[in-house]
């Protein structure tokens, strides 16, 4: 049958999501560009070192900053979140853009872990495993949290478990056992996370036992070993043992710089998957949230859509809605099925507009001939229906054109302004000092003399201002310090905080139910009935902490990083505003040597601060926000001792013939209490070293980072004042036939200097900031 249509097209064209990647021949080599002028001004400044007084250390400033461009800039990362609900076809959506089934799909698959993706040299994978502490460790943090009847066998300790012994795995194959028949295993949410735990180690331990080392180690699978990957990956079992995973491909399968993640079910019943993909979305440039056409918007999707609203993402969101073409018989009904979508999603988004695209169909074509004759079939029956095809391969175009809009604008502000923006002071420096050093070598000795003394001159008064801006930038870092430092203590105060008060609302009203049946006390025994209450309890403690406190400090620390870029701005202008007038004054004479202040009216804007730019130099990320909330001893004993009064009070009762309440609930009232009370301590403690890793290891770093990058952005604006004077002094006194030599050393230097400059300027036209 004949096409009119060019099937997948839109997905085949991924790589032409970049600026690298852009009709314009300008931008074909944005990030090449960049580079190679860093490296021209590198060795523009390595000619200044011949000439006395030329390389001082403004110079060597920027120098420096030319000098890191290439490895800053190859480092940016656009990294693309892929979120939904499980089964809804996140990995096919990725496979489909990559052009390979590089992720394990399919009926009974459901991804382990975030599994990100990269374009590399050659095709390679990275999985990264824990070391056997680790894996221990995580194990005996499980076993602690069971009751002590369940866990106790001769010879055993959870204290000093491992994995690796005979007798350890014995051991816990008998706690596996013993739990896997009773209620202390399954939570309202599904299975306990523990419990998992245990049978994923277990299950997959003959699998990986050679693998994981006493230290943590990296498994590279390259070649025809690549897809080595995928036990994994899409194995849940041996994901236990896997902290994290990346993929490299080669040629056009991913633009370059772009980073995408495979991310677990947004509807996963593990609060570890949530905080997991959590902590990708926090660092994510944007996000594709796929909606399956079979499923629709479930109350999981809203939840989860929620949460990204909370963390201010939700401008960073595209809707993909991924049609099974062999669900829908006609376009009007899927169609219809796309306006009930919207309408679901208008209650999280105010105008939410959804892709439809077939993300199958889309890897169907990208394969090829690599098809199976079954999925041959398959796909010329769905195409049979011209309509919906046409309408799914409109929507694959529409989608990827929005990717690569959000993908150009995204990359132009974290990778390349920002490095624009630096090689353009850069180069108007090295212009300046060029055309300084040169008008004073061709002056006679009296007019080279004369405009040393008005050199020093300058060099004085500029100094004074330049101590007062360092003076004033220091004040307004402490002022910023001691305002965030508050702003901190306020949002994370355990008792006054909004946020601690709606978590202890949570802990203290959250409903608990107790076992009501004797028969099934008489089964699991009251150890077990306390624990089970306990896990029931944890587990909504933990959902409740990853769907409220992780999100409000998402957007807590945004909202505090875009106050301090307005501190900042404000610095700059006033600062801006009195180099300018005094600038304009310090002019060495008539005749144009060193008017830095019309050289000033011409500057290209430069941007005061970089918070993205800066983190991404340094490498911050916010910390991870984890909150433990512990099986203690305390709240089983409680609960016994409970036990033991109210069950001879209930003896007393019948004794005396009066109603008392069922000691059973009594006691459970009692752990209860219990149980609620080490959640708030636990909770205020969660709160109080969250709040000091975040003032320490986040903030104060990243304030630090943003006044030295400010201050050297300023200073430029000084270059006088750096002057060598001496140099400058002996420089002038030489002799004529050497004067003549420096010169011409100096014009060929501006040659080169015009040639930079104009590229220059062709980057600025070419990328407007």
């Amino acid at each position: 049958m004949k096409k009119e249509y060019d099937t997948g097209e839109a997905f085949k064209n991924i790589s032409h999501v970049s600026m690298g990647r852009s009709e314009n021949p300008m931008s074909h080599g944005i990030v090449d560009a960049i580079i190679h002028m860093a490296e021209k001004l590198s060795t523009a400044f390595q000619g200044m070192k011949a000439i006395p007084g030329m390389y001082d250390d403004q110079a060597e400033l920027q120098h420096h900053i030319c000098s890191q461009v290439p490895g800053q800039i190859t480092s940016g990362l656009i990294r693309i979140a892929v979120v939904g609900a499980i089964k809804s076809g996140k990995s096919t959506c990725i496979n489909a853009m990559t052009g390979a089934e590089i992720l394990k799909r399919g009926a009974g698959v459901i991804t382990a872990m975030v599994t990100r993706i990269r374009p590399g040299k050659s095709q390679k994978a990275r999985v990264f495993l824990k070391s056997w502490d680790e894996v221990n460790e995580e194990l005996r943090r499980a076993l602690v949290l069971f009751p002590e009847n369940l866990v106790a066998v001769e010879g055993i300790c959870a204290d000093t478990f491992d994995l690796r012994r005979k007798k350890d795995r014995g051991f816990l194959q008998a706690v596996a056992g013993r739990l896997g028949g009773g209620h202390a295993t399954v939570v309202p949410r599904g299975l306990q996370p523990e419990f998992v735990r245990i049978r994923q180690a277990l299950d997959a331990y003959d699998r990986v036992r050679h693998l994981v080392q006493a230290d943590a180690v990296v498994l590279t699978f390259k070649d025809d070993e690549f897809y080595g990957h995928q036990m994994f990956t899409g194995d849940g079992s041996a994901a236990f043992f896997a902290n994290d995973v990346l993929l490299e491909l080669p040629g056009n399968a991913l633009a370059p710089g772009v980073e995408m993640a495979d991310c677990q079910g947004s509807d996963s019943t593990d609060p570890a998957h949530l905080a997991q993909i959590q902590d990708y979305l926090v660092s994510a440039n944007m996000i594709i949230y796929v909606i399956s056409s079979r499923m629709g918007v479930r109350r999981a999707d809203i939840v989860f859509l929620q949460m990204i609203q909370e963390m201010g993402l939700m401008d960073n969101l595209l809707f993909l809605f991924n049609v099974d073409l062999g669900e829908h018989h006609s376009l009007d009904e899927l169609k219809s099925l796309e306006a009930k979508v919207k309408d679901e999603l208008a209650c999280v988004h105010a105008q939410p507009f959804i892709h439809s695209l077939s993300c199958l169909h889309g890897l169907y074509c990208a394969l090829g001939n690599e098809l199976l004759p079954g999925e041959k079939k398959r796909i010329s029956l769905w195409e049979e229906n011209r309509e919906l095809m046409r309408h799914t391969l409109e929507g694959e175009k529409t989608f990827m054109g929005r990717l690569e809009e959000k993908i150009q604008r995204d990359r132009f502000s974290l990778v390349v302004e920002n490095h624009i923006q630096r090689l353009g002071v850069a180069c108007d420096f090295t212009g300046r000092r060029i055309e300084l050093f040169y008008d004073l070598l061709s002056r006679d000795q009296d007019r080279a003399d004369h405009a040393v003394g008005e050199l020093k001159r300058m060099k004085a008064q500029g100094a004074n201002l330049k101590g007062m801006i360092k003076k004033n930038t220091l004040s307004a870092v402490e002022a910023l310090e001691t305002d965030i430092r508050a702003r901190i203590h306020r949002f994370f105060h355990p008792r006054k905080g909004a946020l601690a008060r709606e978590v202890k609302a949570f802990i203290n009203d959250h409903p608990v139910s107790y076992p009501r049946q004797e028969q099934q006390l008489a089964e699991s025994g009251f150890n077990q009935a306390i624990y089970t209450m306990f896990q029931e309890f944890r587990t909504a403690v933990d959902y409740f902490m990853a769907r409220q406190f992780t999100p409000r400090v998402a957007a807590f620390i945004k909202e505090q990083e875009q106050r301090m870029e307005t501190d900042f701005m404000v610095l700059y202008d006033t600062c801006h505003m009195d180099t300018r007038t005094l600038m304009a004054r310090l002019t060495v004479d008539d005749h144009g040597l060193w008017n830095h202040g019309a050289d000033m009216e011409e500057q290209k804007p430069v941007c005061p601060v970089d918070i993205s730019a800066v983190k991404g130099i340094l490498g911050l990320e916010i910390p991870r926000a984890r909150m433990a909330t512990a099986y203690s001893a305390r709240i089983r004993v409680d609960a016994m001792a409970g036990l033991g009064v109210h069950s001879l009070v209930a003896i007393l009762s019948r004794i005396l013939k009066k109603n008392f309440a069922s000691p059973f609930d009594m006691a459970f009232a009692n752990g209860e209490r219990r149980m609620r009370k080490e959640a708030l301590r636990c909770m205020e403690l969660h709160f109080k070293n969250y709040r000091e890793l975040l003032e320490t290891d986040y903030f104060l770093k990243l304030i630090h980072a943003v006044s030295r990058d400010f201050q050297e952005k300023m200073v430029v604006e000084f270059e006088g004042c750096d002057l060598e004077m001496s140099k400058i002094e002996a420089l002038v006194a030489t002799e004529h036939t050497e004067k003549i030599q420096r010169r011409h050393n100096l014009e060929a230097m501006i040659h080169t200097h015009g040639q930079m400059a104009k590229e220059m300027d062709a980057l600025h036209i070419d990328y407007p900031h």
